[in-house]
Parts: C-alpha cells; structure tokens; sequence
C-alpha cells in the first residue's frame, strides 16, 4: 500500500500559527489509490489549493478530471475543519461537494453543501445526521473534493456510499454501498478552481528514503503563499 512509505510525527500541531498552503502538484488522483499526499515538515497546512480541469475534451487535456483525493495527517481531530466557504477563507468557482475517508478508503463524513442553496461545502469532525460517524483518532485520512453531479460509489453495483436526506446535512456512511470502500465515482460533475481551507491537519512527513521517491512523482509542492 503506497502510504506505508510514511511515517508520520508530531501528533501534535500548533493551530495558533497559520500554517502554508498545499498547491496542487500536477493532478491528484481521483481514488485513494491515487491520492497526493500533502507532505511537509509537520506543521499545520490551512488551505489546500487545486483545479478540476474537467473533461478530456477541453483543450490541452488529456485526461478527465472531476474529482481530486488528497492523503492528509489529521493531528488535532477535535479542531478538524475542511470548507470551501469563502467566510472560512475557501473558495470554489463551482458547486463543491467535501468527502472524508478513512485510510482503508472506507467513508467517514462527507458534505454536499454547507445549507440549502449554498454551493459550498462545510464539514467538522462528525455527521449531523443519525449516523454518530466522527472522527476521533489523529491519523492518515483521504480528503476529496468533486463538483455537482459526481458522488462518491463503492462496489458492488456502483452505490452510494453516503445517504444526504436533508439539505446541509453532513453525512455519514449511510448509503447502500456504505460498507464498502470508494471505488469510483457515479459520473462527471462540474469543475474549476478551488480552495479547501484547513483546521486540524498537518503535513505528512515522508519517512528517510522516500523524498526522493516523493519528489520524482511531484508531489513534494508544499508552497508559503507570498
């Protein structure tokens, strides 16, 4: 498994001082098994900065891209916080959905929308709905981003794994396919620029041998905005 190249430090973060910002390097990948690692010296990271470049079909594309999966180090669960709410310092220039997994690409939490008629997205440390889903344990997660119109399946039969009956609900895994691992997405959905303020988390700090590995890959992009 490619996150067992890691190994993660200081379980502990400062939250007082503002950490950098994750710009993504290249395109992360689409399911866990290609997620960007968002790697560093351990502190705090607040923003992870990304595009979803939508169909191949564009110019100079060559690929499909709507959706992103990041591999993050939650080290505070408690102050966990990932939105695209411009009020939260987030940005999305499309309808944004937020969705939380577990190392084992299990669904934890995930968010369509922040209220009824927001287009972004907002999620704490738990689901708002009966579920009682929260995360508690400072660990490796796999945080993704997608637009309207693309959810997160598992096999099999490609089905959902959250349920979202309310509008603004944050959701835990109450979906049919909602014991299984995401092993794909229901289809495309909108894309764009977006930027997916932090709280809680920290950079992954590569073990010794593996920033070379790292950094031959790209994905080495920790970057202070200046």
């Amino acid at each position: 498994m490619k996150t067992t190249i890691f190994a993660v430090v200081g379980l502990a973060c400062s939250l007082a001082a503002a950490g950098p910002e994750w710009i993504e390097a290249g395109d992360a990948g689409s399911v866990p098994g290609s997620a960007q690692p968002v790697t560093g010296g351990g502190g705090p990271v607040n923003k992870i900065t990304g595009n979803l470049t939508g169909p191949s079909s564009m110019p100079h594309r060559i690929a499909d891209d709507f959706q992103d999966v990041y591999l993050i180090f939650i080290c505070d669960p408690l102050a966990f916080r990932a939105t695209t709410l411009p009020g939260f310092n987030g940005l999305a220039s499309f309808d944004s959905s937020l969705w939380l997994f577990s190392i084992d690409g299990r669904g934890l939490i995930a968010n369509l929308d922040a209220g009824p008629g927001e287009p972004h997205s907002f999620m704490l440390n738990e689901a708002t709905d009966s579920t009682g889903a929260q995360v508690v344990v400072p660990g490796l997660y796999y945080l993704a981003i997608s637009g309207a119109g693309s959810v997160a399946v598992s096999d099999p039969g490609a089905l959902d794994i959250f349920d979202f009956a309310v509008p603004g609900e944050v959701s835990g895994p109450d979906g049919p396919g909602g014991t299984h691992p995401i092993t794909g997405w229901s289809g495309p959905g909108q894309w764009g620029h977006y930027e997916i303020a932090l709280q809680g988390v920290c950079t992954i700090v590569p073990a010794p041998g593996a920033v070379g590995l790292l950094g031959s890959f790209g994905l080495l992009a920790l970057r202070r905005r200046r």
